[in-house]
């Protein structure tokens, strides 16, 4: 029928890709797979699983067991694994908020590759940074020459 038609066209066109982020990458992580999760990001695994705690919403970033004591932030600390948001910050040995992180087709870089990882406030300024928790500001890929997408990871035909 046509409602058919309609609903398979539309599960096609909102499909994410998730072509680099295997449902094990996303379970080492303590995270829900990659699609999963509203908004769909592609390349990036879904919300923390039950019992653990991280970086809120689809993300790349360890989730840790809730039952287990972390430090907070501002605390002394020498790896990434004793912090609440599992980043210690190598310089001043203190548990800190990572920034937010951008989308990429390929795991661990920004933005695919194909452009740089841009911080925006509410009202689509550029600014310096945007902490993890900071609902005013977003990261967002700013796409280099003929790259497109959310994560920079398609190539625009040059006619």
């Amino acid at each position: 029928s046509a409602i058919q038609v309609l609903n398979i066209v539309g599960s096609t066109i909102s499909a994410v890709n998730c072509t680099f982020t295997s449902n094990e990458y996303c379970f080492d992580l303590n995270r829900q797979s990659c699609g999963l999760s509203l908004p769909g990001i592609p390349n990036v695994c879904g919300h923390c699983l039950d019992g653990y705690d991280g970086i809120s919403g689809p993300s790349n970033s360890l989730c840790v067991n809730s039952s287990i004591s972390r430090l907070s932030i501002g605390s002394f600390c020498s790896s990434n694994s004793e912090c609440y948001f599992d980043y210690c910050n190598q310089t001043s040995l203190k548990c800190e908020i990572p920034s937010k992180q951008c989308p990429s087709s390929i795991p661990n870089t920004f933005c695919s590759g194909h452009g740089r990882c841009g911080y925006f406030d509410s009202t689509s300024n550029e600014i310096s940074n945007c902490l993890v928790g900071d609902s005013r500001c977003s990261a967002s890929c700013v796409c280099q020459n003929a790259h497109s997408g959310s994560d920079c990871s398609y190539t625009e035909s040059v006619a």
